[in-house]
């Protein structure tokens, strides 16, 4: 698929509080605060009440403009993103979408 694909894929989510581990399982991943630098940054017990507050909601997703990125973004930082986030995590968000959707094509 290409880029419109990943793109056109959107619908509806909903936020669920779980482990790490259990949602990364066997795989690595790593913590990516880049924007600790340039953003006011909430505490974290701040943090931890707003995502409680949100567990079981039900939201808009779209790969490229309203993702699991930027609702931790939003979480962290009071802001889902701007602009200049965008511009730097667009290519990022697209390989995310292309390894979802190889692991999900690879499994049939």
């Amino acid at each position: 698929p290409g880029l419109g694909s990943v793109a056109s894929i959107n619908g509806q989510a909903v936020v669920k509080k779980q482990l790490l581990k259990r949602v990364v399982r066997n795989c690595n991943y790593w913590v990516n605060n880049k924007h600790d630098k340039t953003l006011n940054v909430y505490p974290v017990p701040r943090i931890i009440a707003q995502v409680n507050k949100r567990d079981g909601e039900k939201r808009t997703y779209q790969v490229l403009a309203e993702n699991c990125e930027h609702f931790a973004n939003e979480m962290r930082y009071n802001t889902a993103g701007n602009r200049a986030m965008d511009v730097g995590i667009g290519a990022e968000i697209a390989v995310i979408g292309f390894n979802i959707l190889a692991l999900f094509f690879g499994q049939r």
